[in-house]
């Protein structure tokens, strides 16, 4: 039976070929294993990974979307986060379902961080905040992850524990249907079935902090 390690590498071998010359598809990859999952899992067989293995290294919001919110996109009586195309991965607006607990974190950060050209989570100095900081927050207060990797976590838990169909869970996570068709087709963003779900993942994280 191969170790995680020699399994990435030769997953990573077939995919290969398929991306673009050129890319950093491969060195994304192997960098992301090489970081955060090969310390932990690379020597194990892949037969005795379990998903607690999996949630406990791997990369619901984007950082960057998080860290550049600003108050302008909260609205805080609709629980509606809405950010724009601009910085947004995919290039189009995304509206985020706020869940009880993001409302609270929202509440406190209005009355406990400085105002500062309108940034809901300004760094000390009042611009917005770098990736590092958050990474090291995470590190000082012994949560063994990486921010992106709540994204994986909540989408593993969604499609295991919950029967949320994949394309609300997808859209969650903002990504965009591949399928073109399917796409032209589909104009609701299934908010509301959103917002069950993002407060199923709030409650989750409540009940296990």
């Amino acid at each position: 039976m191969p170790t995680f390690a020699e399994a990435c590498d030769t997953v990573i071998a077939i995919h290969a070929p398929k991306w673009k010359p050129g890319g950093k598809n491969e060195q994304n990859w192997r960098s992301t294993m090489r970081d955060y999952a090969l310390p932990r899992l690379g020597r194990m067989p892949v037969d005795a990974v379990t998903g607690s293995d999996v949630m406990a290294v791997l990369t619901v919001c984007r950082s960057a979307e998080v860290r550049k919110a600003t108050w302008d996109e909260i609205d805080r009586e609709a629980a509606i986060w809405t950010i724009p195309g601009g910085r947004m991965k995919a290039g189009r607006a995304h509206r985020v379902p706020l869940s009880d607990r993001v409302l609270r974190v929202l509440d406190e950060a209005r009355r406990e961080l400085p105002r500062s050209g309108g940034l809901v989570f300004p760094s000390q100095k009042g611009v917005v905040q770098g990736h590092h900081p958050t990474g090291k927050l995470m590190r000082r207060l012994k949560i063994d992850a990486v921010p992106h990797g709540f994204r994986s976590s909540f989408r593993d838990r969604a499609a295991e524990c919950t029967d949320t169909p994949r394309e609300v869970c997808e859209l969650a996570l903002a990504h965009v249907n591949s399928d073109r068709v399917e796409a032209a087709y589909r104009r609701s963003d299934l908010f509301e079935r959103r917002r069950t779900l993002m407060q199923q993942w709030a409650d989750y994280l409540k009940a296990n902090a």
